[in-house]
């Protein structure tokens, strides 16, 4: 909930104190939650002046200020004009440190491996230039060795990030066969998942919950997916772990 509040906050924030006084000067204005890009008309000078009404005035809000002719950071991101173009690279602050999850960490094998790929991605997409954006590459691939990954999967994660870029390729994901049931993740989670996999037919066959199932499926997965027969297996699923849980505490 804290961003939602912080956004409203904000929004109010900056109706009264930045757009009301000096919208005229306002080429292009950028918030993510309480970090702001502004593109500016005026002079440093005024731009001066803005952050000086904004701190000045009766509220908690006090900023930080970078004021630049051609250069500037926004959020992950340095940006810069040269020659004419705009100019990017991934941002990183002097006071950052290797805070990468840890491959040896208890988070389930696939979170782990998709990360790599996920940065590698960040690295190439804020990047205009193609030298820097290699020496960024080589400075993450540092990172997650230091973090205990594997050069495998880190080649594995780059190359497929390289191709994605390159490629314009997009997720598509075949969810038919697919059972969407939510749990607290723990060590036994896939060996559950290999526990139902393994005897589903048996679980679908079972004539004497089918009632019970088809009583399920509004309550439990509607919201979740369209698709009345990933529906039809998650109420199933569902039943026999409530079933379980239910039996195990009549034994009691």
């Amino acid at each position: 909930m804290a961003p939602m509040y912080a956004n409203s906050y904000m929004y109010q924030f900056e109706k009264e104190y930045i757009f009301k006084r000096h919208s005229k000067l306002i080429l292009k204005y950028f918030r993510y939650i309480d970090d702001i890009l502004i593109l500016w008309r005026g002079t440093i000078e005024e731009a001066q002046k803005l952050v000086e009404d904004i701190n000045g005035s009766d509220t908690p809000i006090f900023v930080t200020s970078h004021i630049h002719q051609c250069q500037t950071q926004f959020l992950d991101l340095e940006i810069r004009v040269e020659q004419g173009r705009i100019e990017y690279q991934m941002y990183t602050k002097p006071t950052d440190r290797n805070t990468l999850l840890h491959y040896e960490s208890a988070h389930p094998k696939h979170v782990k491996d998709s990360l790599p790929f996920s940065q590698f991605l960040r690295v190439i997409r804020n990047n205009s230039d193609i030298t820097r954006c290699e020496e960024q590459i080589q400075q993450m691939y540092n990172k997650f060795t230091q973090r205990g990954y594997t050069r495998g999967i880190l080649d594995k994660a780059l190359t497929k990030a390289r191709d994605r870029m390159a490629g314009g390729v997009t997720l598509s994901r075949n969810n038919k066969d697919r059972i969407p049931f939510p749990m607290t993740y723990n060590a036994s989670t896939t060996q559950i998942c290999h526990e139902i996999n393994t005897n589903w037919r048996l679980m679908e066959n079972d004539i004497l919950v089918y009632t019970q199932v088809t009583a399920l499926i509004p309550s439990l997965v509607e919201d979740r997916c369209r698709d009345r027969n990933i529906q039809a297996r998650y109420a199933c699923v569902r039943y026999y772990y409530d079933y379980g849980r239910r039996s195990h505490s009549g034994s009691n």
